[in-house]
Formats: C-alpha cells, sequence, structure tokens
C-alpha cells in the first residue's frame, strides 16, 4: 500500500534521499520466512505496473529473478503471474526472458505447467513474430498435448487468441500448410492418442468465442463432428456437452451437420454421453431448414 502511495515518482525519490521504503521492500524478498516472500513473490507484477518499465528493470529483475530460484511455495507467486511482469519490460528483456518460460515446461511440478498454461493467450500478444511463431508455437503444442489433463485442457483456453496472432503474423490461415498453427491444431482431432482428440474439442469449445465463426464452421466444425463416432467415451463425452450446451445455442451453427451428431450421441451407449446430448432440445424435425447456417 506504501508504494501504492508513492507510486515511481516517490519511490525513486525517496530512495535517493535515503527513504528505506525501497530498502525495506527488499529486504523483505530476502526474509527469511517463506511465507513473507511468497507475499511478495505474488504482487510483484502489481509492484511493477505501479514503477513503470524503467523502475522495473533497474529495481525489480533480482527480486523477480530471486523468486523464481526460490522454494515452490514463493516461485508459484511469480509464476501465476509470469505475463502480467513480463508485460511491463520492454520487448528487448522480455524475450531475454523466454528461456524461463521453457523452463517450466521441464519442471517436475505439474502445476507449474498448468499455470503457465492458462498464460498461453497473454503470452502470445507479447513476443516479437519471430519468437511467436517458432519457440512460443512448440511450447503452447507443449502443453496442450502435456501428459497431465489438467495442463491440457488449460492451455486449450488460449489456443484461439495464439492462432489469431499467427493468422496475423502468416498472413492468413494456411490450413493446408503442414507446419502451420492450424494444421497442428487440426492433427489433434485425428491423433492416434484419445487424449489429443479430446483436447480438440475443448480447443473448438474456446474457439468458438476467440475466432471468426465463418473460419471455425468451415475448417474446425468438420474435425470436430467427426469425432462422434470416436471409440473412445471420454471423446464423445466432450463432445456431447459441447454440442448440447454451447454450439446449439449458437444460431450459426446449428446445422444438419450438428443435429445429426447430437441424434447419434442421444443413443450412444455410454450413460454421460447419453445424459449430456439429451440436455440439447430436440431438433431433428427441422434438419432438412438446417442444412445452410442461420442468417
Amino acid at each position: 500500500n506504501l508504494i501504492e502511495v508513492f507510486e515511481r515518482k516517490q519511490w525513486y525519490q525517496r530512495r535517493v534521499r535515503g527513504s528505506e521504503l525501497s530498502d525495506s521492500y527488499f529486504t523483505l524478498c530476502n526474509d527469511l520466512q517463506w511465507k513473507v516472500r511468497r507475499t511478495l513473490s505474488y504482487s510483484l507484477h502489481e509492484i511493477a505496473k505501479i514503477l513503470g518499465t524503467a523502475t522495473t528493470e533497474t529495481s525489480l529483475l533480482p527480486s523477480f529473478d530471486l523468486f523464481l530460484r526460490d522454494l515452490d511455495e514463493v516461485r508459484v507467486g511469480v509464476i501465476t503471474h509470469l505475463s502480467e511482469f513480463l508485460e511491463v519490460l520492454t520487448p528487448e528483456t522480455r524475450e531475454r526472458y523466454f528461456n524461463i518460460i521453457s523452463e517450466v515446461l521441464t519442471d517436475s511440478n505439474w502445476r507449474f505447467r498448468r499455470l503457465l498454461s492458462k498464460q498461453i493467450g497473454h503470452l502470445a500478444k507479447l513476443f516479437s513474430p519471430e519468437i511467436t511463431s517458432t519457440k512460443f508455437l512448440s511450447l503452447a503444442f507443449s502443453l496442450v498435448t502435456d501428459p497431465v489433463a489438467k495442463v491440457r485442457t488449460a492451455a486449450a483456453s488460449g489456443m484461439g487468441t495464439l492462432l489469431v496472432r499467427l493468422w496475423e503474423l502468416e498472413g492468413g490461415v494456411n490450413e493446408n500448410v503442414p507446419e502451420s498453427a492450424t494444421s497442428k491444431v487440426l492433427a489433434l482431432a485425428s491423433s492416434n492418442y484419445f487424449g489429443s482428440r479430446q483436447i480438440y474439442v475443448h480447443i473448438c469449445e474456446h474457439l468458438l468465442t476467440q475466432v471468426p465463426s465463418h473460419i471455425f464452421e468451415t475448417i474446425f466444425l468438420p474435425p470436430l463432428l467427426g469425432l462422434t463416432h470416436d471409440e473412445v467415451a471420454n471423446v464423445r463425452f466432450a463432445l456431447a456437452r459441447l454440442l448440447s450446451q454451447k454450439l446449439v445455442s449458437y444460431d450459426n451453427f446449428a446445422t444438419k451437420g450438428v443435429l445429426v451428431s447430437l441424434d447419434k450421441l442421444k443413443t450412444d451407449k455410454d450413460r454421460d454421453v447419453l445424459y449430456f446430448s439429451n440436455l440439447a432440445p430436440s431438433l431433428s424435425e427441422n434438419l432438412d431448414d438446417t442444412s445452410e447456417p442461420k442468417t
């Protein structure tokens, strides 16, 4: 609260005049009690926003580095708000810290990977075109195919934002280019691993609100509906929940293909799939009128 009152100018001036404000802050960053350091770790991004880019880079980066090497109970704070802290830095300094993000991928604590996964959408906007289309794209797909389901599900939430950013850089969707981001996402729907097919459903759930509707309908919807006959119940369950609770509420997507898939799922042998698919209204009588998207 004191830092918020003094703000960046007063913080600097009082430091020059011998004030103990900044010195006290840095002392607390090295406190022997990890709970004290944890509190500061969680709030470091807010201090950075108050002080601004220049002061953050000269005064707070040492504390940031310190917290990243601390106990897991302390590290969790800066990793939770990693994207918010990096946003305050200059692009050059920010990209020097990209390796820090990569190191989280190899961490034995999957909860850190989950925290990073939640920030994919924000992080996608922070780096240069070169890093975003190469290193960051690779990092994002490592998270979206992580062995831990909670990490994959969290990563799905930001993939639409990343795709839009990459489309801007690539000059289009480029779904027919094997190495494009779009092709990599579409490949999940036909993966031999059921977890990848399931995460494709979760990605589509977020794409509904993150990408233009005509792109979703023409590119991502057909592979999604193809999972209606998936051999794994968990995949069909995710699909039934998406179709019945979200997709049918969008007039543009209440197409014949969607309704046929729903009717098929309503006769599924798995009771969880049956439950969610039957939450949707019975619209089979309107199939002839919905062969084209509604306007």
